[in-house]
């Protein structure tokens, strides 16, 4: 990630300034850039989708389970 945004951003003046677009990219990488590889999903769509599924799941699996001998 750290080479495609130094290859995107080539006049940085300051380390200041340079910490503050590093931010910003990484920020939209994340939040607002579709992969293909994702099913042209953000990487923040994924890991919500993963997680909700995960939780999901987790859910199933403790109802399903009987308790013998109540």
């Amino acid at each position: 990630m750290k080479n495609e945004f130094l290859a995107i951003e080539e006049d940085i003046p300051n380390i200041d300034d340079g910490k503050l677009r590093y931010d910003m990219f990484v920020k939209a990488y994340n939040e607002t850039r579709e992969h293909g590889g994702i099913n042209g999903l953000t990487p923040s769509e994924m890991f919500l989708q993963r997680l909700i599924t995960s939780t999901i799941s987790i859910r199933t699996k403790q109802q399903s389970v009987t308790h013998v001998g109540t």
